[in-house]
C-alpha cells in the first residue's frame, strides 16, 4: 500500500474517533437536562403535597383560574350545573312564596259568551294550579272569595247605587275640564268615549225619549268628540257618565286592596293579582284595564272570535283587535303544515257557502243572515261591470269607535268616500249594515239612518240618476239596512270588500276575494290585505285591483281580482294559527283556565 493510501486511512480513522467522542459528550448533556427535569419536577410534588389542605397562594390561584377558563374539568361543570339547579330552585321558591289571587269580573252565566258555569271554571282552575304548583302558587284556597268579590255588572252598569250617589256629585262648566280631568291618576275621557256613543246611539236607534234628546242626524263619532269644541248638549252625558267612571276607578283601586281571603296573612312584596275582564274596551272594564296597568296587576281579558271561539289575552288588557292574534302568527308560521292550513281553510269556506251553520255553536245569533238567494237587482246586473261591497258594523261596536284610522271620521265616511269613487267609475255599489243593528235597535239601523241624512250620500243619489251613463246602465247604489241580503252570498258575488274591521272580513279573505281594511283589523297589515288610513288611500287601493275590470281594451273577469294562490296560503295559515293558538274554543273551560292561570307568571 502507498503512503498516500496510508496517509488516507489515517485521516479517516481519525475523523472516527472524533464523532464519537462528540455523540458521547452529546449524550451526557441529554441525560444531565434529564435528571435536571425530573428533580424539578419531583422537588415540586414535594412541595404540593406539603401544602395540601393549606391555602393557595394568590399567584397559584391566579394560574389555576387561568388553566380553568381554558379547559374546564369535570368537576367545574358540575359545581356549574349546580349552581344553575340553585338559581333555578330558588326563583321556583320565590314562585311558591309568592301567592296569585285570581278575580273573576266576568259573566259565565251568558251564553253567548260562555258555555260553563262559574264552579266549572274554578274545578278547572284549581287542576291547573295543581299541575303547576312547582312554577306558580295560585291562591286555591281562597278562589271562592275571589271570583265572588269582584262585582258581576249589571246590565245598566253605568248606574252608580243609589247609596254611593252622593259621593259622586261634581259638575264643571267647561268641556275642556272634562277632556283632560284625571281621577287617582287614571284619565276619565277614554273611559266613558264609548259610552257617550252608546248611550247617543241607542237613542236614536230605540227612539228614546233621553234628556237631552237626541234627534236623529246627532249620532257622535270619537272623532267628534276629539275636536277642540263639540257640542254642548253632549257635555251633561259626559259629565254624568264621568261620575261612574270614578266609581268604576274606586272599585278597581278596592279589589286591588283586598287580602284575596288570606285574613290575617301578610302580604308579600312579589304577591300577585290577576283580573280576568271582558274586552277591556268598554265600560267598568276599561276602568279595571287601567287601574291594573298602573298598579301592575294581571289581566286575562275575554272577546268573542271568529267560528263561535274565544280570543284570551294575557298581554295587552284588549282582546279585541288588538289581542295576540298577530303574535301566535309570526310565532308558528313557519311551523305550520300549509297543506294542512289550506285543507281547513277550504273546509271553511265550503262551510261558509253551504250556510251550515248550527246557531250558538258556530255563530252567534245576532250575527246570522237571511240564507234565501240574493234579489234580482244583484243577480241580474252585467257580469261585465265590477261591484264592490261595503261590510259595515254596528255604530257604537268599540272596536270600531276605537280603533278606525284617523283619516276617517266614522264608518259612514268610509261608506261614502268608497261610493263617491263607484259612481265616478260606473261601479256597482252594496252597503250591508250588520245583522244586529236590525235586532238591537228596534226603531231604526243607526248607522243607515245617519248615512241617509248626510248631504253628501244625498248628492251620490242624486248624481247617479242625473248622470246619463250611470242611469242608463242602471248601476246599483243599494244599501241593506233591513238585514234583507244574505252576507255571504253577496261576498261570492263581489269583486272587491271594502270593511273597517269586520270579522267576515276575514271569511271574505277565505272566499279568495280581496279586502281594504280602514281600520286596524286583527288580521291587517299581514300582507294579505289592503290597508288604507286615508280616503286617498281608499280610492288607490279601489283602482289597484279593479284597474284590469275597469279598462276599456281588456275584459277581465273576477279570477283577475281575486287573491293570489301565494296570498292565499297566507290567509289560511293564518286561519290555521288563528284557530290552533291564538283562541280557545268556549266549551273547552281546562284550556281557559291554563290561559288565565299564564297571567299569573307570563313564563308559564
Amino acid at each position: 500500500m502507498s503512503k498516500g493510501a496510508n496517509d488516507n486511512n489515517n485521516g479517516m480513522s481519525g475523523r472516527s474517533v472524533g464523532g464519537r467522542a462528540i455523540t458521547r459528550k452529546a449524550m451526557l448533556c441529554i441525560v444531565g437536562a434529564f435528571l435536571f427535569i425530573f428533580g424539578t419536577l419531583f422537588e415540586r410534588h414535594l412541595w404540593t403535597q406539603r401544602t395540601k389542605g393549606k391555602d393557595l397562594s394568590s399567584d397559584s390561584k391566579d394560574r389555576s383560574e387561568r388553566v380553568t377558563a381554558k379547559r374546564p374539568s369535570t368537576t367545574s361543570l358540575s359545581l356549574s350545573l349546580s349552581s344553575n339547579r340553585t338559581t333555578a330552585d330558588a326563583a321556583a321558591k320565590r314562585h311558591q312564596d309568592a301567592v296569585c289571587s285570581i278575580y273573576l269580573c266576568i259573566q259565565t252565566k251568558d251564553p253567548n259568551k260562555f258555555a260553563f258555569t262559574d264552579d266549572a271554571l274554578r274545578g278547572a282552575i284549581e287542576k291547573e294550579a295543581n299541575r303547576l304548583s312547582n312554577v306558580v302558587n295560585v291562591n286555591v284556597d281562597a278562589l271562592g272569595h275571589t271570583m265572588k268579590k269582584c262585582v258581576k255588572h249589571p246590565n245598566d252598569e253605568w248606574e252608580v247605587p243609589k247609596l254611593k250617589r252622593a259621593n259622586y256629585l261634581s259638575h264643571t262648566n267647561k268641556m275642556e275640564d272634562l277632556k283632560t280631568s284625571l281621577y287617582k291618576g287614571i284619565p276619565l275621557f277614554p273611559i266613558v268615549v264609548h259610552q257617550v256613543i252608546w248611550q247617543v246611539t241607542d237613542a236614536v236607534g230605540n227612539d228614546r225619549k233621553t234628556i237631552p234628546a237626541f234627534p236623529e242626524n246627532s249620532l257622535v263619532s270619537l272623532r267628534d268628540l276629539e275636536k277642540p269644541k263639540i257640542d254642548e248638549k253632549y257635555r251633561q252625558k259626559i259629565e254624568s257618565i264621568m261620575q261612574t267612571a270614578k266609581y268604576w276607578i274606586d272599585e278597581a283601586y278596592a279589589l286591588y286592596e283586598d287580602d284575596g281571603g288570606r285574613g290575617n296573612l301578610p302580604l308579600k312584596y312579589n304577591d300577585r293579582k290577576v283580573w280576568a275582564i271582558w274586552s277591556g274596551l268598554n265600560g267598568s272594564n276599561y276602568a279595571y284595564r287601567l287601574v291594573a296597568a298602573k298598579l301592575g296587576v294581571g289581566l286575562a281579558s275575554f272577546e268573542n272570535a271568529l267560528a263561535w271561539r274565544l280570543v284570551v289575552d294575557v298581554t295587552t288588557g284588549v282582546a279585541s283587535s288588538k289581542g295576540s292574534e298577530k303574535s301566535f302568527y309570526w310565532k308558528y308560521k313557519d311551523l305550520v303544515d300549509k297543506n294542512v292550513a289550506m285543507q281547513e281553510a277550504i273546509a271553511y269556506k265550503n262551510k261558509i257557502l253551504d250556510q251550515k251553520w248550527n246557531k250558538n255553536i258556530d255563530k252567534w245569533d245576532m250575527h246570522l243572515s237571511p240564507s234565501h238567494n240574493l234579489p234580482p237587482d244583484i243577480l241580474e246586473r252585467p257580469a261585465r261591470r265590477p261591484m264592490v261591497v261595503f261590510l259595515g258594523h254596528v255604530y257604537s261596536d268599540t272596536s270600531v269607535v276605537y280603533m278606525l284610522e284617523n283619516g276617517f271620521n266614522d264608518q259612514v265616511d268610509v261608506i261614502i268616500e268608497t261610493a263617491s269613487w263607484c259612481v265616478k267609475h260606473n261601479v256597482d255599489f252594496v252597503v250591508k249594515m250588520h245583522p244586529a243593528e236590525k235586532k238591537a235597535f228596534r226603531k231604526k239601523s243607526p248607522t243607515e239612518t245617519k248615512l241617509k241624512l248626510d248631504p253628501r250620500w244625498q248628492a251620490l243619489l242624486a248624481l247617479k240618476d242625473s248622470n246619463p251613463l250611470t242611469a242608463k246602465k242602471n248601476m246599483l247604489l243599494k244599501v241593506d239596512g233591513q238585514n234583507l241580503v244574505n252576507t255571504y252570498k253577496l261576498i261570492d258575488a263581489a269583486d272587491v270588500i271594502v270593511t273597517v274591521l269586520s270579522s267576515s272580513g276575514f271569511e271574505s279573505l277565505l272566499l279568495g276575494k280581496q279586502v281594504i281594511l280602514t281600520g286596524a283589523a286583527f288580521y291587517g297589515k299581514l300582507g294579505f290585505t289592503r290597508d288604507a288610513q286615508t280616503s286617498d288611500e281608499l280610492r288607490s287601493h279601489l283602482y289597484s285591483v279593479l284597474q284590469k275590470r275597469l279598462s276599456k281594451t281588456r275584459r277581465a273577469g273576477k279570477t283577475d281580482v281575486a287573491l293570489t294562490p301565494s296570498l292565499y296560503e297566507d290567509v289560511a295559515t293564518f286561519f290555521y294559527t288563528f284557530r290552533h293558538y291564538a283562541t280557545v274554543d268556549r266549551n273547552d273551560v281546562d284550556e281557559i283556565a291554563r290561559r288565565i292561570i299564564r297571567a299569573c307568571t307570563p313564563a308559564v
